[in-house]
């Protein structure tokens, strides 16, 4: 995964889903790996 956009996020970790004008919040239960991921 050293190579990869992929991205380590741990359990409590805050992700915001967004797709046009619809969007979630949630936080992550587990560790999980997400791919694509936007960071400020």
């Amino acid at each position: 995964m050293n190579n990869s956009l992929t991205k380590l996020l741990q359990a409590g970790d805050i992700i915001i889903s967004a797709s046009g004008t619809v969007g979630e919040i949630a936080t992550i239960p587990f560790p999980t790996w997400l791919e694509k991921l936007m960071e400020k």
